[in-house]
């Protein structure tokens, strides 16, 4: 989990499967933050999710709005949010990725905010790029090649 507001800043996460990437743009602020979400609920290990919050979606979205602003993101109408992995993975029964992206809206809608724009579910893997400079979201899979969401 990370938030930055350098001008040459990337935050990057390397081969998504059914974790979700949760990313916020404030560009007014030429801000960003984002969190790689992995296991849905916190209520499976409440210790752990005060330690590490952004394991969990329903703790994660919460806590990277805190990071927000206290960077001096206020104003959640400035925040763009957007969504990013959820695989079905061939080694998870319980469709870890599908629970995954819906305890990410869940969570979001219970902040009173929604993601603009979503690329989640199917059977691939993706690595993530965020820019700090232009906000954009830059999306790699192997075999599938390079595309901004």
């Amino acid at each position: 989990m990370a938030v930055t507001k350098e001008q040459d800043g990337i935050l990057k996460i390397i081969a998504l499967g059914s974790c979700v990437a949760v990313i916020a743009v404030a560009r007014r602020y030429r801000t960003i933050g984002m969190v790689h979400t992995v296991v849905p609920d916190s209520n499976s290990d409440p210790r752990k999710s005060r330690i590490t919050p952004g394991y969990y979606a329903d703790t994660a979205i919460p806590t990277l709005l805190r990071m927000l602003r206290a960077s001096g993101v206020f104003n959640p109408r400035d925040i763009v949010i957007k969504l990013v992995g959820g695989s079905r993975t061939l080694v998870c029964h319980q469709d870890i990725g599908k629970r995954n992206i819906l305890a990410c809206r869940k969570a979001l809608w219970q902040n009173k905010m929604a993601a603009l724009a979503e690329d989640v579910g199917a059977n691939h893997p993706r690595t993530v790029h965020v820019y700090a400079a232009t906000g954009r979201v830059v999306i790699q899979s192997p075999g599938r090649g390079e595309w901004e969401l």
